[in-house]
């Protein structure tokens, strides 16, 4: 599932690129060419977010009214202000990190946006050292290593993107940014889901909620302003500029010193619902992993599902084969795993190891 919600998010970008300027005094377009150009996502980016975490919040209500009986009871049990207010950085941080992930994926390819997420393993040991005061040994070698192999793998990518270098690299960017957020939520997300109340479905619940209100909060900066709630053709049929079309020729009007960008066609279709439905499937899968294993575990999972990714791509069609590319995402795989391994191994050795100095302490304080 972790594959498949970056694979169904790129099948998504159904919509063909246009570029249009003037050079002396005549309109040049790039042209439509769906074998060569560059695809887009057709609809307002943040529409998908906030679809998904509104299936996420009513099906995890759903099964919290079943499970209690009634929608009263379940109501209540659900609708506990300490805590959302407990859950509200997380649900905070993982809702603006899917509204990152989603305009990465537009901007770059799905396997850059994977491969530079596995940058939240450095990101997270960082985090672990400064905030939470963590004394146990890090392999910061290898965890370079990784980060300088994602930053590879991210250049070769966009040295053979159809898309224009900058757009790749901002995509890389906002992935960047969704693997910040990723690590600062994750031990939080991860001790949330293990404690407190108990139900899976409660806790997810409370966390889609606040993820859907930080979307809703984000409009004003994504579109502009709330109208797009309101206006459910916008909503779903709305997009970026859709060229115009004179002669079977499609074009757009940029200013004279300047130039304009535009689509074929904008709004939702079959590949939009299906993204929705993938996403909902990873958070679900998501929350529930983290509940049974632990994040290190997740870590596991997420490295070695960016070579599957890559296998997937490629034979989807949506980028050629890169010996180069294929072995630095193998390489950021391996030293991922092994670095997730390798932690997982430590802490089984701590752990012990602190509870005997604990027991030691006690029988010295014994009177």
């Amino acid at each position: 599932v972790g594959v498949l919600h970056p694979l169904a998010t790129e099948s998504s970008k159904t919509a063909n690129f246009n570029e249009c300027s003037w050079m002396e005094n005549e309109l040049t377009c790039t042209g439509i060419d769906p074998a060569a150009g560059r695809l887009a996502m057709p609809y307002h980016g943040i529409t998908l977010t906030l679809i998904a975490e509104l299936v996420s919040v009513i099906f995890a209500f759903a099964a919290v009214c079943y499970g209690e009986g009634s929608i009263r009871r379940g109501v209540r049990r659900l609708l506990s202000r300490k805590a959302m207010l407990q859950l509200l950085p997380v649900g905070a941080v993982y809702g603006l990190g899917d509204f990152l992930q989603t305009q990465a994926t537009n901007a770059a390819s799905a396997p850059v946006v994977l491969v530079v997420g596995q940058t939240k393993l450095l990101l997270s040991a960082l985090l672990s050292k400064l905030v939470l005061k963590q004394t146990q040994q890090t392999n910061w070698l290898q965890l370079v290593t990784i980060s300088a192999a994602a930053a590879a793998s991210t250049d070769i990518s966009a040295s053979g993107a159809v898309v224009s270098r900058g757009v790749e690299l901002y995509g890389a960017s906002l992935a960047f940014g969704k693997a910040f957020l990723s690590s600062s939520g994750a031990v939080i997300s991860e001790s949330l889901y293990k404690s407190g109340d108990g139900d899976f479905f409660v806790v997810s619940f409370r966390v889609q909620l606040i993820m859907l209100m930080t979307s809703l909060s984000l409009l004003p900066i994504t579109s502009g302003d709330m109208s797009l709630l309101f206006n459910p053709r916008e909503f779903f049929h709305g997009g970026p500029a859709v060229c115009e079309q004179l002669d079977g020729q499609l074009f757009c009007d940029p200013d004279p010193s300047g130039t304009c960008t535009c689509y074929d066609r904008s709004g939702w279709d079959i590949m939009t619902v299906f993204a929705v439905l993938a996403i909902v499937a990873n958070g679900l899968t998501t929350g529930l992993t983290l509940k049974i294993l632990s994040a290190v575990s997740k870590a596991v999972c997420n490295s070695l599902s960016a070579c599957v990714l890559y296998v997937a791509y490629v034979l989807c069609g949506y980028r050629s084969f890169s010996v180069a590319q294929a072995s630095v995402m193998l390489i950021v795989s391996i030293g991922s795993f092994q670095y997730a391994v390798e932690k997982a191994k430590g802490k089984a050795v701590v752990e012990p190891k602190q509870k005997t100095e604990q027991l030691e302490g006690w029988e010295k304080g014994y009177p």
